[in-house]
């Protein structure tokens, strides 16, 4: 197999050290060709529940489907979806916990060029995070960021992908702590700790969040994520 031919820079043309300068990164290459899966808009797969629900069950049975998933479905679209900047969300994938079937959320901000994945079981939430450039934050509090003792894939590992129900294993990465930032999973618990996990970082990116600049700058001054808990009037979830 012959290797790429390496550029001399003493003997390049002004093209060739151009091209070299202007190349995307193997993380943007890798950002911008996607996950492969093929997304249907929450709010698009949300009424089709609602209208099948009805066909086959009437009025009571709507109303079953807008409670449940549809208070999930709601916070996500309203809240979490919003406070990531999302420009788009849409389900990727379903799960089925106490008989109901819920979706598995993708979440992207294409202006920061990061993907939020996520399913809430009704136990607790799981996030995948996939991201052009390494998120720094202190998620102390929020989540476990490393292995804290010894775990095979079926017993107590948060991020065995057996618990990330609805997944594609492609989208189950490693501990926070165990990355480069950039691709990573963690287990919450509560919408209030995912608002938070789902705020952190991007607060700490370039001209994030123009329309809260005083949420922006509180949590610039804050030295761990967790910390925007003790602030709850930073928090309105419905």
């Amino acid at each position: 197999m012959s290797e790429k031919k390496r550029i001399d820079l003493y003997e390049a043309t002004e093209e060739q050290l151009q091209f070299a300068a202007t190349r995307p990164t193997v993380w943007e290459e890798r950002w911008a060709k996607g996950d492969g899966f093929v997304g249907i808009p929450l709010q698009e797969w949300f009424s089709a529940r609602l209208d099948a629900a009805r066909v086959s069950g009437g009025k009571e049975a709507e109303d079953s489907v807008a409670a449940c998933p549809g208070r999930q479905i709601m916070r996500i679209r309203d809240n979490i979806a919003g406070v990531f900047g999302a420009t788009s969300a849409e389900v990727i994938s379903t799960h089925r916990s106490k008989s109901v079937e819920l979706p598995v959320y993708r979440l992207t901000n294409n202006r920061l060029k990061v993907r939020a994945y996520l399913r809430d079981n009704f136990y607790n939430i799981k996030l995948s995070i996939d991201s052009e450039r390494p998120v720094n934050a202190d998620f102390t509090g929020l989540f476990e960021t490393a292995h804290t003792h010894e775990h095979d894939d079926y017993s107590g590992d948060d991020l065995a992908s057996c618990y990330f129900e609805g997944f594609p294993k492609s989208l189950v990465f490693d501990y926070y702590g165990h990355t480069d930032g950039r691709r990573w999973s963690a287990q919450l618990q509560g919408y209030e700790s995912l608002w938070a996990a789902m705020f952190c970082p991007l607060a700490r990116m370039p001209s994030t969040m123009p329309r809260m600049p005083r949420t922006t700058t509180v949590m610039r001054e804050t030295r761990t994520c967790s910390s925007l808990l003790q602030t709850p009037r930073l928090i309105t979830l419905a």
